[in-house]
């Protein structure tokens, strides 16, 4: 049933309704039968002398900017495709309209895919719970404020043997600051990788009070007094989370667990060597062409950069101007049909006809 019924089709429902009560069928039958709620039939049987939608705006599908039979061709055969088949309905909204493909907003896709029976999860993650609460912790207004590392096993093929990924995340722009695979658990390693990223992005260069603070959790790695005391000697403060509490770093998890449910993820790795070919492409992707949900779907470099405000304002203003060229098409074709005769039509030859 659709969620606007009009008053045509409520009169008729409303009459198979009453021959239906005089055959003593029951109203909650009714209702399973028509796939209606009790409560709406009973809220038309009560207002059967004006059944008129009241409700301001256009019926659905009927809005004067809604979107072209072309553009909604074009939306079903992006995300039927193979290469976006794993990408969810902001994701291809935003990554559509970079691409100049076809320019619509993300609930345009959505409903769309809902039509299709496309909605379930586009990947072979189950679906967050919702459960988590993240930490307290200052505001962010830029790049290299706040930054978090942590280790994470990756298994390999052979059983109890693992290979170790170091990874540094700035928490603003969400990019991967510096990584590194070792077969080994290591404060020594840890520091080699916080020690690149503090050279190449001139961490010691920053007055003090400008320095990242710098979240981890309770590893022995991170509490290692090497780790602790080159923090100190960068005058950068060092924040620990609580004992098992992983959603006090909440953003290099996130990341691991992006990283360990992508689509192409090999889930064991032969060696050292394999995996640090396969990461060198993975977090090349994810900085440059990864469209992350929780900066505005713009990528980590983008974000980092300072270019993801002028690519957001771009794609509102190409939603303006897709709106008011679908509302001007619409509202010609409602002129033509209204006054046919004013208006000369070409047909497929090209020459002038009167519809």
């Amino acid at each position: 049933m659709p969620p606007r019924c009009s008053k045509k089709l409520k009169g008729n429902i409303l009459s198979l309704y009453r021959t239906a009560r005089a055959r003593r069928i029951r109203q909650k039958h009714f209702c399973a039968l028509l796939q209606i709620t009790p409560r709406r039939l009973q809220r038309w049987n009560a207002h059967k002398d004006s059944l008129e939608d009241g409700r301001p705006g256009p019926v659905p599908g009927t809005a004067p900017h809604r979107i072209k039979a072309a553009e909604k061709r074009k939306i079903r055969a992006l995300i039927q495709s193979e290469e976006h088949a794993d990408k969810a309905h902001r994701i291809l909204s935003y990554t559509a309209m970079d691409k100049d493909i076809v320019t619509a907003s993300p609930s345009t896709f959505y409903r769309i895919m809902r039509k299709e029976k496309l909605t379930s999860h586009r990947g072979v993650f189950s679906p967050h719970k919702g459960t988590s609460a993240p930490p307290e912790r200052e505001d962010l207004t830029g790049p290299l404020q706040r930054v978090s590392w942590d280790i994470s096993y990756l298994k390999t093929c052979v059983k109890w043997q693992y290979l170790y990924l170091y990874v540094m995340l700035d928490e603003w722009s969400r990019k991967v600051l510096g990584w590194t695979i070792s077969s080994r658990l290591s404060r020594e390693i840890a520091g080699e990788m916080i020690d690149t990223v503090f050279i190449e992005y001139d961490i010691s260069s920053l007055p003090e009070e400008k320095r990242p603070v710098v979240i981890n959790d309770r590893g022995s790695q991170m509490k290692a007094k090497s780790i602790i005391q080159m923090f100190k000697d960068m005058k950068m403060k060092q924040r620990f989370s609580r004992p098992h509490t992983p959603n006090d770093n909440p953003y290099v998890e996130a990341l691991f667990r992006m990283v360990k449910y992508y689509p192409g993820y090999p889930l064991r790795f032969r060696n050292e060597e394999d995996a640090r070919i396969y990461f060198e492409t993975f977090f090349a992707w994810y900085n440059s062409e990864h469209l992350h949900s929780r900066i505005g779907f713009v990528t980590p470099s983008d974000k980092h950069e300072g270019r993801a405000e002028k690519i957001i304002s771009e794609r509102k203003e190409k939603l303006k101007n897709a709106r008011a060229v679908r509302l001007e098409a619409h509202r010609a074709d409602a002129r033509i049909l209204k006054n046919p005769t004013a208006h000369p039509l070409q047909n497929e030859k090209g020459t002038l006809c009167v519809a």
